[in-house]
């Protein structure tokens, strides 16, 4: 059963959905609140040499029944994931890796890469030792070692509980057999893990944290430019049948050589990449994959992605036609790393672009920006388009989570034109 998201907007199909779970029972709920704030505030991006901004969403909760919604709707796709906890020895790590392991194994159909962000550890993955500890220890070593220095052969051998170490590092017992030396505490972090773990001591420390988010939002950001790419691409005779989760029973068995299935195949396949453009920051690309898959779609009579290619069209256009509207949400938080001074690089980098067209793009740059043409509706077309897509939903029992959820969409975008005018 698929649950209701009653916040949904029309600018979150342009958004990445990232997952933060509280992993772990040792990180108090009032310290996860904390990271969630810093972590959240984080939501635009620009890509350094792409021209374009990446937008995400996050999540604290998402149930896996809509991620199954991921090939209908990209927008609904889990891709990342962000797992906060805290330990403060090897073996609270361990436990603490296992938990997250397991979130990251129930979405690891959909996720692209994902981070595992500790509190109560040094920076470099190792406990952090206390002041009596290291009294302690430093107390029990001077009585207990007997250090013996050999200046014929240069060896030291150090007596310790009935044990050697030789100058070759390696333990000795008393009738000086090797031991096998015990493999360092830190090892899981650092061969296991590598680049997934981030290890704080505490809140305060965590200075660079909107920096390794940047990498990981722009991580995520090609993974995805190289799935649409792929999709641009892809060969007609390898088509695969894109479904609704309701919808994979009804085609067990079903001729796939015919001109008809080919036809949908196709037509969904260009919903899937025009989904794929709005996220990757070209909603004027993805208009034009819109209507070419609704061409498509209509001569075969599919209902259901006739629907949700009007739906995609109608938040495309939003986002064009109403690129303040997202500010003026009060779900939306201001990014303080989209400063004024990034604002204004962009808005001259816009204009420096329309004002000089030149015959040869960049690869993925939105041509129906650059062309200085809006291929978007017009204010009365999108809350049109929103009504046909709720009525292609109403014909789908399976589908009313997406017939509510657009309702709610369409809602949002007549208040903010009433409030724009």
């Amino acid at each position: 059963m698929s649950f209701i998201d009653y916040s949904q907007t029309a600018e979150d199909h342009q958004s990445l959905l990232v997952l933060v779970r509280h992993t772990g029972t040792h990180l108090s709920n009032q310290n996860f609140s904390a990271a969630w704030e810093h972590v959240k505030k984080l939501s635009c991006i620009h890509v350094q040499g792409q021209k374009r901004n990446v937008y995400v969403r996050y999540k604290r909760g998402y149930p896996k029944e809509n991620n199954a919604w991921g090939d209908y709707q990209t927008h609904r796709k889990v891709l990342g994931l962000v797992s906060i906890g805290r330990c403060s020895s090897v073996k609270e790590f361990e436990d603490l890796f296992e938990d997250y392991k397991k979130i990251k194994d129930e979405y690891a159909n959909t996720i692209y890469n994902s981070r595992l962000i500790v509190f109560g550890m040094n920076t470099d993955g190792t406990p952090i030792e206390k002041e009596s500890e290291i009294n302690s220890n430093t107390n029990s070593s001077s009585g207990k070692e007997e250090i013996n220095c050999d200046r014929g052969n240069g060896s030291v051998v150090t007596d310790k509980r009935n044990g050697q170490i030789n100058k070759d590092n390696k333990i000795l017992d008393s009738n000086h057999k090797e031991i096998e030396k015990r493999p360092h505490s830190n090892s899981l972090t650092k061969e296991s893990t590598g680049a997934e773990v981030v290890f704080y001591p505490n809140l305060e420390t965590m200075t660079d944290l909107e920096e390794r988010l940047r990498e990981f939002i722009t991580s995520l950001f090609y993974v995805l430019e190289g799935k649409r790419l792929d999709r641009s691409f892809e060969r007609a005779d390898r088509l695969q049948l894109l479904c609704a989760p309701f919808e994979k029973k009804d085609f067990v068995g079903v001729d796939t050589d015919t001109r008809t299935f080919k036809k949908k195949c196709t037509g969904r396949l260009r919903k899937h990449l025009a989904d794929l453009c709005l996220q990757a920051g070209m909603p004027g690309e993805a208009i034009l994959h819109y209507q070419t898959a609704i061409d498509l779609l209509r001569s075969v009579n599919d209902f259901l992605w006739i629907g949700g290619c009007f739906e995609g069209l109608s938040s495309s256009s939003v986002i064009m036609a109403y690129p303040k509207m997202a500010t003026n949400a009060a779900s939306i938080k201001r990014n303080l790393s989209f400063t004024d001074k990034r604002a204004a690089t962009l808005v001259n980098e816009k204009t420096s672009r329309t004002a000089t067209l030149s015959n040869n793009y960049a690869n993925g740059l939105d041509l129906a920006e650059v062309a200085g043409s809006n291929p978007g509706l017009n204010p009365d077309d999108i809350i049109e388009k929103y009504r046909e897509a709720i009525t292609h939903y109403s014909k789908f029992k399976s589908a009313g989570m997406i017939e509510m959820e657009a309702s709610l969409k369409a809602c949002r975008v007549l208040i903010g034109q009433r409030v724009s005018n």
